[in-house]
């Protein structure tokens, strides 16, 4: 979702985590389903006119550390290739099913991505967990070994120009009005949500 005032669409896309990427549901031999990642390019409205934004998002294996090894190389690739056509910065967000200890992670701080929250918070503490299956602070993660890690496995990334103003993990629950301590949890996972100056 885009605010339209601010930003015009220039062309919008997907890809499989597979050998195949534009075939729909491919997926690697080893993957558990099949992945995608989906990738707008965005040209700035009003006084943001001439810039440019790509944004990503991802989602990777729950159980195949090795398809999340392979399927990362090629979102590094094929977000590269993007970003080059386009011409400008771009923002990655999306659950890595993986923690910062693992190579998806790794493979992007490689081709120098950064990470929103660590960029501002510094490194992940024990208890930073963004996966909570419905339970919010009552959970307890399953381990590494069941793709769960004590750490976020969702992620706000970001390359090129531009800095992170602010980043934060949501933790509350929500009802029709808002943030209310006896609503409902939106998801299984806590949002991570960053402001970005690309104005600079």
């Amino acid at each position: 979702m885009y605010d339209t005032s601010k930003w015009e669409l220039i062309e919008t896309g997907d890809f499989m985590y597979s050998l195949t990427p534009s075939v729909s549901g491919s997926m690697y031999p080893d993957a558990t389903f099949p992945n995608v990642s989906t990738w707008v390019a965005l040209e700035g409205r009003g006084p943001r006119q001439g810039k440019r934004l790509l944004v990503l998002n991802t989602h990777l294996d729950p159980y195949s550390a090795s398809a999340r090894e392979t399927s990362a190389k090629q979102l590094v690739a094929t977000a590269e290739e993007l970003r080059t056509r386009f011409s400008c910065p771009a923002v990655l967000t999306g659950d890595f099913n993986s923690s910062f200890a693992e190579a998806p992670y790794t493979a992007l701080t490689a081709a120098r991505w950064k990470d929103a929250y660590s960029t501002l918070h510094g490194n992940y503490k024990p208890g930073s967990y963004t996966y909570h299956k419905y339970r919010g602070l009552e959970y307890v993660p399953e381990g590494v070994d069941q793709s769960d890690p004590d750490a976020p496995v969702d992620f706000v990334w970001w390359v090129g120009s531009g800095q992170v103003k602010s980043c934060v993990v949501d933790k509350s629950r929500y009802d029709d009005n808002g943030p209310s301590v006896t609503g409902w949890w939106p998801s299984d996972h806590y949002p991570v949500v960053a402001d970005f100056d690309f104005e600079t």
